[in-house]
């Protein structure tokens, strides 16, 4: 928890420096960004660094990488271990200040855990990584300085070793800036 701590101040003290740089309009140049949030995209609650491809018109592209963390679980009378991953991704934007959001993404999704129990005593649990293909589609606001709010709903879906395949409910919540 204390990374991902340093990791959300040293994104607000970037953010603080850069804005106090004249800015243009953002919402229609190539460059990076950086938010922080929950989600699929994000690896759980974490961080994730994103690419804007230049475009004219209203249809617009990224790519990104997220890296973060998923707390423990408490299972019956134990508790998970705290996991991590990475997930790649590509978003397409329709719009400028408002736009439509479509998302596809791979990779770290979230923990599945299961309690084991010996005559209702539980003795045991199993915990898995769920990995896999993500599809989201949503919202998101960019102000022309910069400042990101996005906010998308999809399904996942990850073939694991205990549980079989499952299908899953999944959403991003993010804010961020791009430079």
């Amino acid at each position: 928890m204390k990374k991902l701590t340093i990791l959300i101040l040293i994104f607000f003290v970037t953010v603080s420096i850069f804005a106090e740089e004249p800015m243009g309009n953002k919402q229609e140049t190539s460059g990076f960004a950086v938010e922080v949030g929950y989600g699929n995209a994000f690896a759980g609650l974490g961080i994730m660094g994103e690419y804007f491809i230049q475009s004219q018109g209203l249809i617009k592209g990224s790519v990104f990488v997220g890296l973060g963390y998923f707390p423990s679980i408490p299972i019956g009378i134990m508790e998970t271990e705290s996991s991590g991953g990475t997930v790649i991704g590509a978003r397409a934007y329709v719009g400028n200040k408002h736009r439509l959001v479509l998302e596809l993404t791979y990779g770290f999704i979230g923990v599945q855990a299961k309690g084991l129990y010996v005559n209702g005593t539980q003795v045991n649990y199993i915990q898995e990584d769920l990995i896999g293909p993500s599809g989201s589609v949503g919202y998101q606001y960019m102000n022309p300085s910069g400042y990101i709010f996005t906010f998308t709903v999809g399904s996942s879906s990850a073939d694991t070793e205990y549980f079989g395949e499952l299908s899953l409910l999944t959403l991003n919540l993010g804010a961020g800036y791009k430079f």
